[in-house]
């Protein structure tokens, strides 16, 4: 029996460093050569293929304007006509905030509001005195300018602003 000398393939060189960027990823820390022992095995540099590079960013649009519209149920206060109503509920005033006209009366009813609420300004310079259930108070505004009222048995929850322009 006659033994052949091994043959030696040739590979491409591109195949080769496939082959070994292959060999290395697969292999894991364990699979190294023991301490003290050299390995034979050169290390393949990183190679990143041009595929995986990060493609150039488109630039941001500009925003467009959008004019903004209030949300349901709450739209821009409207000038309330004269007489202008707003009702004394229980613990509160409703509505809170209203907007007339100079020369525009304002009218509260007690509607539900039990143990003598009242209506105050809050400089004091108009009061209307407790009002039983079913009472109404009336005062025109003839000044332009900010009002702010409350009631005098609880300031903290019921009060109110009444915006009066000429």
């Amino acid at each position: 029996m006659s033994i052949q000398p091994a043959r030696s393939v040739s590979l491409p060189q591109g195949l080769t460093l496939v082959l070994v960027v292959a060999l290395a990823a697969c292999s894991g820390a364990s699979s190294g050569p023991a301490s003290g022992q050299a390995s034979h095995l050169a290390i393949a540099p990183s190679v990143v293929p041009a595929s995986i590079l990060p493609a150039t960013l488109a630039p941001t649009p500009t925003p467009t304007q959008v004019p903004v519209s209030p949300a349901p149920g709450t739209a821009a206060p409207a000038i309330c006509a004269t007489p202008c109503q707003v009702m004394l509920v229980e613990k509160l005033f409703q509505p809170r905030t209203i907007d007339i006209k100079a020369g525009t009366e304002v009218v509260w009813s007690n509607t539900a509001c039990t143990g003598g609420c009242t209506v105050t300004l809050d400089d004091d310079s108009v009061d209307s005195g407790p009002l039983a259930i079913g009472a109404t108070f009336k005062h025109t505004f003839r000044v332009p300018g900010t009002f702010g009222y409350h009631c005098q048995l609880m300031p903290n929850l019921m009060w109110g602003t009444i915006n009066v322009t000429t």
